[in-house]
């Protein structure tokens, strides 16, 4: 069995964190969520992992934000 290194547990910290930011929001469905996160990435993320890493990132969690949103049934 292969251990987390620490880049993979700090990125999964991260996510951690806007997931967290998300459950806590008076608005889900405020777009504020999208700009943030490449700024919330950039930050956390910058030392650590390209800025091409980042927009992948960044693009993953907004199909995961958006799937979110879409079942608000």
């Amino acid at each position: 069995m292969k251990q987390l290194t620490s880049t993979q547990q700090i990125i999964i910290n991260c996510l951690i964190g806007q997931l967290s930011a998300w459950k806590n929001t008076n608005d889900i469905s405020s777009p504020t969520h999208y700009s943030d996160m490449n700024d919330f990435y950039a930050a956390n993320l910058g030392e650590i992992l390209s800025e091409e890493d980042i927009s992948k990132l960044t693009v993953i969690t907004c199909d995961l934000l958006q799937f979110i949103k879409n079942h608000a049934v």
